[in-house]
């Protein structure tokens, strides 16, 4: 059997007729949103007089954040849940269903693909990227206090700000999640960029995470970021005229016989 992404993607989540944006204004949004961001962490790299990859990382996490926070803040109904510089939005699809919008940087280059991206497993990401089936039990696992006890936090590198700055915030947002209807599915707004090029990947899908971090994807949506993602340094419309602009003017060429000196010889 066929499965279309009409059928299991981002158009079967906001079907709804009381769904308040539709799919096709999710997709605009997210690429207006994240294509800010990215501008704006590029911008900040090339001003820094101490920027290097990992400060553009921390301000490229900071900046999508807070863009991807203000894309859906007027849309009734939505939440955003904040702790510290984290925030994922929860945004209803009809009914009293709702999805997590989360933004998350799984490359640096054009070529990498998002399918079995391996990303560090945040106590966040544990929570929102368990398998669709997985019952409200697997939520309560992850509330404070009610952890196996013999299961050890995974450790967590500092090269990875997002990764850092969810687990600080993750007991106070997996309570807030807890407090929903319904158990919300995740919608991952993936992206990939580098301060030299901007923005070079973006894409939405639904994924669930394995313990060592893989993520499996049940389908991808990739989306166009030419239109709505600038270049971080664009040509000027005017270029200005420089000093040899204007066309070379035409040249006479005489050919000139060469006088042999009269009583000489070669």
């Amino acid at each position: 059997m066929t499965v279309t992404l009409a059928e299991t993607g981002l158009d079967a989540l906001f079907m709804a007729e009381d769904a308040p944006v539709t799919a096709a204004e999710f997709r605009e949004r997210v690429r207006a949103r994240v294509g800010a961001g990215v501008e704006q962490a590029g911008d900040a790299f090339a001003f820094a007089r101490h920027s290097d990859g990992f400060t553009y990382g921390v301000d490229r996490w900071r900046f999508v954040l807070a863009e991807m926070g203000l894309a859906f803040a007027e849309v009734e109904g939505v939440r955003t849940l904040s702790s510290g510089g984290m925030r994922v939005t929860v945004l209803p699809v009809g009914g009293d269903g709702t999805v997590l919008v989360y933004p998350l940087c799984f490359a640096d280059d054009a070529h990498t693909p998002v399918q079995f991206v391996k990303v560090r497993p945040s106590r966040l990401r544990k929570l929102l990227f368990m398998s669709r089936g997985a019952s409200r039990a697997g939520l309560q696992l992850m509330l404070p206090g009610m952890e196996p006890p013999q299961q050890a936090p995974v450790p967590i590198g500092e090269d990875d700000a997002e990764a850092v700055g969810e687990d600080a915030a993750a007991e106070e947002i997996e309570a807030a999640i807890a407090e929903l209807a319904r158990m919300p599915r995740t919608i991952i707004v993936g992206y990939a960029s580098n301060p030299d090029s901007g923005l070079l990947q973006l894409i939405i899908g639904e994924a669930s995470m394995d313990a060592d971090g893989t993520l499996t994807f049940s389908w991808i949506e990739q989306l166009p970021i030419g239109e709505t993602a600038p270049a971080l340094y664009p040509i000027p419309e005017a270029a200005e005229v420089s000093f040899d602009a204007e066309p070379e003017p035409d040249y006479e060429v005489v050919v000139r016989e060469e006088e042999v000196p009269k009583g000489g010889s070669d």
